[in-house]
């Protein structure tokens, strides 16, 4: 079972392997607001927050704000899906967002990439593991297969 839910990271992990890793992150009572160093005007900003329960120690949505407006909210319960990706176009560039979402016997893990293309693509990754610590930082590539 182990091997399924490591085989259904792969796709997200492989991506990411090749993109930028976000590393600008601020954390808040049961969120993690992160932002990718895309080069582009401050109203159009990009930011990802993974939200969850600090008390539960569960993932429940992830929402992507283009300038401080939300554009995607997608939930990360149990219910939700566990892979996904959607795109958005608010304001004249494409922004999406690729995740999957797999539960492990050491956490949940929850990875994503973030684009937005405009006249340039900009695209960026991140993995994080939800633990009975909150969320931890898991490299992109740290949990595939050897």
């Amino acid at each position: 079972m182990l091997v399924l839910k490591l085989i259904l990271l792969i796709p997200v992990l492989i991506v990411a392997l090749d993109e930028d890793e976000i590393d600008d992150c601020k954390d808040g009572e049961g969120y993690r607001t992160c932002t990718p160093s895309f080069p582009v005007h401050p109203n159009k900003k990009v930011t990802v927050t993974v939200r969850y329960n600090p008390t539960l120690n569960k993932l429940q949505k992830i929402e992507v704000a283009e300038g401080g407006t939300t554009i995607i909210t997608e939930s990360l319960l149990d219910s939700g899906y566990p892979q996904l990706q959607v795109c958005k176009r608010p304001s004249g560039n494409h922004i999406c967002l690729r995740y999957n979402r797999v539960n492990g016997r050491k956490g949940t893990d929850i990875c994503y990439i973030i684009s937005t293309s405009g006249n340039t693509k900009f695209s960026s990754a991140r993995c994080d593991r939800m633990t009975s610590s909150g969320l931890i930082y898991i490299p992109a590539g740290s949990n595939l297969p050897k």
